[in-house]
């Protein structure tokens, strides 16, 4: 293969311009110009991650992995593509490995959870916890941690998850609904109501939000603004649901609508 500077000079141009497309967004392109350089495999893996194309993106990862010089973003960005493309058990080996060899990395911790999760490997909280003990503000891992509390019914624990979070990012929509459904499960329908009332507020729409904020509205006896979440169920999720038809009904029946 020549080596002549020119050629040097030649790739490190292609290279250039790929980029330059590349951060425009003009991936396509920008696999073209990579294709005709030399070492720009992952470049190309990160061109066809960025159009959705898994393997295409794994294959060229690997190649680039070939080389012993390939760093540690390479692998980092591997190990998330791994978990995308569903190839959990690859991803938990590596984050592994890379944990060994971090071991004040966060978010190496936080990926290894992942792959954990998806594998059902209780062991996931801990890689999550690990994940907040070396960064304190990490909030993917503090939402982890938080869900993972309130499944395991550990109401008070979850909130002191979901206050941190909400202290970092008093709109984070992840942690308000977490909260909303906190209050609901412990029947704090006056807290569950004023937090789904702040979801609403940030454009939220769910069927489960909807849903809740019905109920809560209803058990704190706001029959007409319970009348319209179930409106907005029945219009605009299920016309046919029996359910919110029944309580739609009773919510009238409670103003005294009867007909």
């Amino acid at each position: 293969r020549d080596r002549s500077p020119s050629r040097g000079l030649g790739d490190v141009y292609k290279r250039q311009v790929g980029d330059s497309l590349y951060a425009l967004g003009d991936y396509s392109k920008a696999i073209q110009f990579y294709e005709k350089a030399d070492d720009a495999n992952e470049r190309i893996a990160r061109a066809y991650d960025a159009i959705g194309n898994n393997a295409k993106a794994l294959q060229f990862y690997e190649k680039s992995l070939s080389n012993e010089d390939s760093g540690l973003l390479t692998k980092y960005n591997y190990g998330k593509l791994l978990i995308k493309a569903g190839s959990y058990q690859k991803a938990d080996s590596l984050f592994s490995l890379l944990t060994q060899e971090n071991k004040r990395n966060p978010e190496f911790y936080y990926q290894l959870g992942l792959a954990k999760e998806k594998l059902n490997d209780s062991t996931a909280f801990i890689c999550h916890t690990q994940a907040l003990r070396w960064d304190e503000n990490h909030q993917n891992a503090l939402y982890k941690l938080a869900k993972y509390r309130a499944e395991k019914r550990n109401f008070n624990g979850a909130m002191e998850y979901v206050e941190r979070g909400l202290k970092a990012d008093s709109n984070s929509t992840r942690f308000l609904n977490l909260k909303a459904i906190v209050a609901f499960v412990n029947k704090n329908y006056h807290s569950a109501a004023k937090t789904y009332e702040t979801l609403l507020k940030l454009d939220q729409s769910n069927v489960q939000l909807h849903e809740n904020l019905a109920e809560s509205y209803t058990k704190t006896n706001r029959f007409e603004e319970a009348i319209e979440q179930y409106t907005i169920l029945i219009n605009e999720y299920d016309d046919k649901n029996p359910s919110w038809h029944f309580s739609i009904a009773k919510n009238f029946e409670a103003l005294r609508y009867l007909d």
